[in-house]
């Protein structure tokens, strides 16, 4: 009787610990689900309000600058680039916080959100940290084809720069509320990515320009060169090679369809006695813009967007 007894007691007790630690087992997932939707819904709506001071840093024709912007806890995001999404491509951008929850060190992302199609984001993925610059540039071939705003977090020291590089950043007004320094020697730059203008074995990133002003050449990073043109220079020095590929695809998509538009308004101006002689140009350089395979491309369609510009120039009605 006592042995009895003493195995029913001992089943009970197996069957209420059993039991309870289902019981815990599904307080727990039940609450980790709560917290990771609530983190959810807090990373999409951060996503949302990044996006949303992001329009209107579009930018005026020939204006540039940067701001910041401060998180309120370390904070990944993730800058998706398609080139095939609708027309001409599209940004998508997530968010994950730094997480103290569930032994992950960063939260699930949010939700995917995309980008107004008129901006063109370039970044390295992820951009990382509390506090996130945004670098606002328009691009030109030569009539400006859209709005490139560049992310970034880390600092960004570039060592001797062409004057023409150095007085752009002075006048944007480069220190603490950029991230970016100036400086004569690698050795002064402090744990920082370096931007060497010459062949220094020692920088993360070189950049190789064609001529003193350095309006155009490749950026080098990872062994992998990203051709630029004018002010892609930053955009090819701040993002990653995909970014930066991504993105120029996108531009070059827009440039041939603008292109053919202007050479549609040449046509019509010729009509009404305004004949620009631009209308064959302009057809050549939607073709070789449709063409574009990669950034070493821009090279050759830069020459045709000049040759363009200074026609355009002289013209007594311009076409843009």
């Amino acid at each position: 009787m006592r042995n009895k007894k003493g195995f029913e007691m001992s089943f009970a007790w197996i069957f209420a610990i059993v039991v309870g630690g289902i019981i815990i087992f599904l307080t727990i997932y039940a609450a980790t689900n709560f917290i990771r939707s609530g983190q959810y819904e807090v990373n999409t709506k951060t996503t949302q309000q990044l996006i949303n001071i992001l329009n209107p840093l579009q930018t005026s024709l020939e204006s540039g600058r940067i701001e910041n912007i401060d998180l309120t806890t370390e904070t990944r995001i993730y800058v998706e680039c398609n080139p095939d999404l609708g027309s001409f491509g599209e940004n998508r951008i997530e968010i994950s916080e730094k997480n103290s929850f569930g032994g992950k060190e960063w939260s699930d992302r949010g939700g995917n959100i995309g980008v107004d199609k008129n901006l063109y984001v370039f970044s390295e993925v992820p951009v990382e940290g509390n506090k996130i610059y945004l670098f606002s540039k328009p691009i030109n071939f030569p009539f400006k084809v859209a709005d490139s705003i560049i992310l970034y977090s880390e600092t960004y020291c570039f060592v001797s720069p062409p004057e023409s590089v150095a007085n752009e950043l002075r006048g944007i007004g480069i220190g603490n509320s950029t991230n970016i320094e100036i400086k004569t020697s690698l050795s002064d730059c402090k744990k920082t990515r370096s931007v060497c203008f010459s062949s220094n074995a020692g920088c993360n990133i070189s950049v190789v320009c064609n001529g003193f002003s350095c309006n155009e050449g490749y950026v080098e990073k990872f062994n992998k060169k990203m051709y630029f043109v004018e002010d892609s220079l930053y955009a090819a020095i701040f993002s990653s090679v995909d970014s930066y590929e991504c993105n120029m695809n996108r531009v070059m998509k827009r440039t041939g369809y603008l292109a053919g538009i202007y050479a549609d308004k040449a046509r019509v101006v010729s009509i009404r006695g305004c004949d620009t002689g631009l209308e064959s140009d302009l057809n050549t350089l939607k073709s070789i813009s449709d063409r574009y395979e990669g950034s070493k491309d821009i090279l050759s369609i830069k020459v045709k967007a000049d040759e363009i510009n200074d026609k355009n120039d002289n013209l007594g009605c311009q076409l843009f």
